[in-house]
């Protein structure tokens, strides 16, 4: 097994110290903390983990559904390759917010585990090798290969996530006040955001709670909700969420539904 590279993490911790001296030679004090109008679970961070895991549940079952089926059809193979590209676009796009926002944020008042850049570096290696089994799939026997590899991608994230949702974000919400926050998230949420960022968070949520969601989780304008990213929305439905989806086939969608309440 390569050796694991620790280049993510060196670069976390310069950022995490530059951060520490930044608010050591303002000489300010943290603000006190204003109350948060939601719980953990309820934030845009935690929602994105919840996402993360329907994704790998609902892969998994897609690939455990095509290597057990009596034949492929033409479509198949390529859509999945392309479900997975979308999907590796967005934990990339989350691991780039939490080591070069979020973390270095936390870390001004509070003591974050060093090993999380680590998995993250672990992890991208993963995402390469799943990359490439997928790309060297081109019939049924190859599937094996790719459930064992999207495995593995699920059996170092999901124990990584969960650690992150125990020890980073309950020091979040401690040590920062939800209109502080606020203010930084709209930050690099203008900046960062992709337009696949938001309808891919909702995907496992329930179309009827994902505006009321945006828009007291998120504080985004009805306006700017009703206009613009309802047709971000349905951009995804027709893109990479159409795709998941017909890769699941109607029984497929019913168990990830069960599998999404448990």
């Amino acid at each position: 097994m390569p050796m694991l590279d620790h280049t993510e993490s060196a670069r976390t911790l310069a950022k995490r110290a530059a951060h520490k001296k930044q608010a050591i030679k303002a000489g300010s004090q943290p603000p006190k903390p204003t109350p948060w109008p939601y719980e953990v679970e309820q934030s845009g961070w935690f929602k994105s983990h919840e996402a993360i895991r329907a994704d790998l549940r609902d892969t998994l079952a897609v690939i455990a559904r095509m290597r057990t089926a009596k034949a492929l059809e033409d479509w198949e193979v390529p859509t999945l390759r392309r479900w997975w590209a979308h999907f590796d676009a967005f934990i990339r796009e989350h691991h780039h917010l939490e080591e070069d926002r979020l973390f270095p944020l936390v870390a001004t008042r509070a003591e974050l585990p060093l090993r999380l850049a680590d998995d993250h570096a672990e992890l991208e290696r993963l995402l390469v090798v799943a990359e490439a089994a997928l790309g060297a799939c081109t019939e049924q026997a190859g599937l094996p290969y790719v459930e064992a590899a999207v495995r593995a991608v699920s059996d170092h994230m999901l124990p990584h996530l969960r650690e992150e949702e125990a020890d980073v974000m309950p020091a979040l919400h401690a040590k920062f006040g939800h209109g502080e926050f606020s203010k930084f998230e709209g930050k690099f949420a203008a900046a960062d955001f992709q337009w696949f960022s938001l309808p891919h968070l909702y995907r496992p949520m329930p179309a009827a709670d994902r505006r009321p969601h945006a828009l007291h989780v998120f504080g985004i304008p009805a306006p700017v909700y009703d206009y613009l990213l309802a047709r971000n929305m349905a951009r995804f439905d027709k893109g990479p969420g159409a795709d998941i989806q017909r890769l699941l086939g109607e029984h497929g969608q019913e168990e990830a539904a069960m599998g999404r309440c448990m």
